[in-house]
């Protein structure tokens, strides 16, 4: 078994997990896993999935994933998902319950109101509590993301109303939001961020160059492109692979001898070991600057593969 130090930085729907996960012990498997692996794991990432484990209805579904840059790695990162679409109603608000004392575990700041918000309406499809933790506690960040079907608008209007964010322009069509995500630190909301599914027509439009990520285009069975509404600077590209081989290409990229990225690949294969079944990267994003895909910096989201 491998364990890993600090040294680089110290949905979509997670598809191939829906065998309702059960890890045991107070933990999620997934977090299990990295816990046997890494003794350097940030507290708040225990603490948050205890909190996790302890929902009347076990996540549908578990993602980890990672932030890499050409020499910095933040793999403290997970996601997890319910269906709440087709459970009893009233779980989506024991998961907003949930949500805030997670955000109680990590000092972050959400408002009260967040309970009344209306994640049990018919176009919530999920409920996905998000963790992306720092050694330094003051940057960790809790989320909490809703997957939406179409027609969603009061959904997405209400939760902005709530956390006090300005509108998108009139030109956006909020009822083609896929997901809608909030983000809380030490002093708040962060961001708030909306995600649209793009057709193959739609996504090179975005690009200056569409050659320059031809692959990623053709081979993607989803590209979602994602902007920040706090903070409109923010957008990315999430491409949802076809087949583990064109991710695979696409990170060679970055491997190497102690690059962050053959660090990364490395835990995923220990964790795949722990939970006994291989933990595949399926979906990578590169924030979206100026038409650019910006690939010095992606995040890379590992689905456990299908049994």
């Amino acid at each position: 078994m491998t364990r890993f130090d600090t040294g680089y930085g110290g949905a979509a729907r997670a598809e191939a997990a829906r065998r309702r996960p059960t890890g045991g012990g107070g933990h999620t498997p997934l977090v299990k896993a990295l816990l046997a692996v890494d003794d350097a794991t940030p507290a708040h990432v225990a603490a948050v999935d205890a909190c996790v484990a302890a929902v009347s209805r076990a996540p549908d579904s578990i993602e980890y994933s990672a932030k890499v840059g050409l020499a910095t790695l933040e793999p403290y990162r997970f996601t997890w998902y319910w269906d709440v679409g087709r459970h009893p109603r009233g779980l989506a608000r024991e998961i907003v319950s949930t949500f805030r004392a997670c955000a109680d575990r990590t000092g972050a700041v959400v408002p009260e109101a967040l309970l009344d918000a209306p994640f049990d309406a018919g176009p919530v499809l999920q409920l996905v509590v998000g963790l992306d933790a720092r050694p330094d506690p003051a940057a960790t960040r809790v989320k909490l993301y809703a997957v939406l079907s179409l027609g969603a608008r009061s959904v997405v209007e209400a939760l902005g109303e709530l956390c006090g964010v300005p509108q998108p322009p009139p030109s956006v069509d909020l009822d083609l939001t896929y997901i809608v995500g909030l983000d809380f630190g030490p002093r708040g909301l962060v961001d708030m961020k909306l995600y649209f599914a793009l057709d193959g027509r739609s996504a090179p439009r975005l690009l200056r160059a569409p050659s320059s990520a031809g692959e990623l285009l053709s081979l993607s069975r989803l590209i979602v492109f994602q902007q920040g509404l706090v903070d409109p600077a923010k957008r990315a590209l999430f491409f949802h692979a076809n087949d583990r081989a064109l991710l695979r290409r696409e990170l060679a990229r970055s491997l190497g001898p102690d690059r962050p990225m053959s660090h990364l690949l490395t835990r995923a294969r220990a964790m795949g070991d722990v939970v006994g079944t291989a933990l595949d990267p399926w979906i990578l994003s590169y924030p979206l600057v100026g038409g650019s895909l910006e690939r010095e910096t992606c995040n890379v989201y590992f689905h456990c593969r299908s049994t």
